[in-house]
């Protein structure tokens, strides 16, 4: 209350209006405020009524909002349209600053100086009780548990209007492409109301801002100085740069050319945002063939020239990091740092919850690849920075979720599942349960590349097919194959080969990787496993499974055998066809098993 500068009221709000009837005593009469003067009652003086429609809203409350400007984020910006001035309260220490205007509270503390606060309104009868407030957002730290209170502090920007139009513009000129499209909208809408970006982090990591002070001697009348530079020598030759030619001349006439200023570089950080928008500028500094140094720019899939062909990565941070490299990288380097985005849904609980150590449902990669007890989750947990409450309801629903706690899946099965889930479109509901059917399937993709290993010196090969299998060439491998030697089922798997290779082919190309993905898993499973693989060990194993076999027999087309033939008669089916595996489709039912 000791920064309030004014107070604000909507436009639209009869109750501040000429001719409106107040019902509260202090208002009981006709006439309009906005535009008059308030007594402030503890500084005892006149603070202007104005109107913002912006801030103010006039369902909420008394439909009036004190502005302070100093210690509070939309009062300042409120502030700077309707030029009020400024008046802090209290300094980083947490205690009243030492001013004129309210010199009983100097040197109290946050909490003292608003008991204190009470008692000044009380004894002037401005102070009419209290009562239970609207619900409103308090800032906590999450390391001390105390208030977070705003205050104006000096802070470096990045002016963001030109950048931000010229990033839009290379989306909607597709020269940058999103994916998913519908990311496209969101991208514009943010980037067309882009503010300046305040890159001041008052932290002990990061990267220290390049700003150095220049404080000159008394010899000099002149204001400080800020120069940007990359080290504190050349922060000095710049300073110096800006000296006239009698200034620099008094200086040498006095000696003083090593003590004329001192310079100091700035103790904030870089916003790690800012640190990371840098990384297409020395990632991709590949200079050219000609030793010119330039950024080697590359033709993406869409056919556009930028630092590197595909970006992927979070939808979550498409401004964070996305806009900002876009941005910088243009700017700095002339050219897009990335000719594609390609954006993943976020990984969610089974039930789409975000995951959060409060809600103790976190799955950590590690524990579903290695495998981990319920007793090392709740470790997890207690090593977190929860309170006491948070920690109670956390590890109980983390023996809801996961009682047995996880079984090792291995990294291939945790991929493959991931991969699988993406199809969704906005996040992923990663369930134990897709894991584990991603598990059985790379057991089963295991189990049939032991069982062609072991059974592969029984093919009679020629070094030509063997030179392309070894070289993955199957393309050739394939055009070498004798077809007047193949069954039905060669014929029928080499067929379902090229149609998933089609089908894998179109969704790789057009970044589909859940269909991809689908497209293997069905080949692997039904037509190799399931099917051929099944068909061949007969052959392989002699009676081994023979009922089994014989099912697998009557139920395919057996080519000309007899009704009553046994497939411990039959031989390998010798049919010459001269189609090509790429339109030899069988139908389904002829090699169903």
């Amino acid at each position: 209350m000791l920064g309030d500068v004014a107070l604000a009221v909507n436009s639209a709000d009869t109750r501040y209006k000429v001719g409106a009837t107040h019902a509260m005593k202090w208002m009981a009469c006709q006439m309009a405020l906005i535009g008059r003067m308030a007594m402030h009652p503890l500084l005892k003086k006149d603070i202007p009524i104005i109107c913002d429609d912006a801030l103010v809203d006039p369902a909420f409350g008394t439909g009036v909002v004190k502005i302070t400007p100093a210690h509070d984020a939309n009062d300042y910006v409120c502030a700077q349209r309707n030029g009020l001035s400024t008046v802090q309260v209290f300094g980083k220490d947490g205690k009243i600053v030492n001013t004129l205007d309210f010199t009983e509270f100097v040197g109290k503390s946050r909490w003292e100086a608003r008991q204190l606060v009470i008692k000044h309104l009380t004894a002037v009868c401005a102070y009419l009780g209290k009562r239970d407030a609207e619900e409103s957002v308090v800032s906590i730290c999450s390391r001390s548990g105390d208030v977070i209170e705003p205050m104006l502090v000096p802070q470096w920007y990045v002016r963001c209007g030109e950048l931000g139009r010229h990033a839009d513009n290379l989306v909607s000129s597709g020269d940058v492409d999103i994916i998913p499209t519908r990311q496209k909208v969101i991208w514009h809408n943010w980037l067309a109301g882009i503010t300046d970006w305040c890159v001041s982090r008052q932290l002990w990591w990061g990267h220290r801002i390049p700003m150095y002070q220049i404080r000159w001697s008394s010899t000099l009348d002149r204001p400080v100085l800020w120069v940007a530079a990359e080290s504190e020598h050349q922060a000095r030759e710049k300073a110096l740069k800006v000296l006239s030619a009698a200034e620099r001349d008094a200086v040498a006439s006095m000696g003083e050319e090593d003590t004329v200023c001192t310079v100091t570089q700035d103790k904030d950080v870089l916003d790690t945002w800012f640190s990371a928008g840098l990384l297409p500028l020395t990632t991709f500094n590949d200079p050219n063939a000609d030793g010119s140094g330039a950024l080697a720019p590359h033709t993406g899939s869409n056919g556009k020239t930028a630092l590197s062909a595909i970006l992927e990565t979070g939808q979550d941070i498409l401004f964070f990091w996305v806009a900002r490299m876009t941005m910088l990288c243009t700017y700095f380097a002339k050219i897009p740092p990335f000719s594609t985005v390609l954006l993943h849904p976020m990984v969610r609980d089974a039930q789409g919850r975000k995951m959060s150590k409060s809600l103790g449902n976190i799955i950590d990669p590690m524990d579903i690849i290695d495998g981990a007890e319920l007793s090392k989750l709740e470790d997890t947990l207690k090593r977190g920075h929860l309170s006491k409450e948070e920690l109670k309801n956390s590890t109980k629903e983390l023996r809801r979720l996961y009682p047995q706690g996880f079984q090792r899946f291995g990294a291939d099965a945790l991929r493959f599942a991931l991969i699988m889930c993406t199809q969704q479109t906005q996040q992923i509901n990663l369930s134990l349960d897709n894991v584990k059917a991603s598990s059985h399937f790379c057991n089963k993709l295991w189990n049939a590349f032991r069982f062609v290993h072991m059974h592969a010196g029984k093919l009679e090969m020629s070094s030509e097919s063997r030179i392309a299998v070894k070289n993955g060439q199957f393309e050739a491998w394939m055009d070498g194959l004798d077809r007047a030697h193949m069954t039905v089922f060669d014929r029928a798997l080499l067929s379902r080969l090229d149609v998933m290779m089609k089908v894998y082919k179109r969704a790789m190309e057009t970044h589909r990787f859940a269909v991809a993905a689908e497209a293997v898993r069905d080949f692997v499973q039904r037509d190799l496993c399931d099917r051929y693989i099944e068909v061949c060990k007969p052959a392989l194993f002699g009676s081994m499974e023979g009922r089994k076999f014989q099912e697998l027999w009557q139920r395919h087309a057996r080519d000309g055998a007899k009704d009553d033939m046994s497939v411990m008669q039959s031989g390998w089916q010798t049919q010459n066809s001269t189609c090509l595996f790429a339109n030899d489709t069988p139908a389904e039912d002829e090699t169903e098993a």
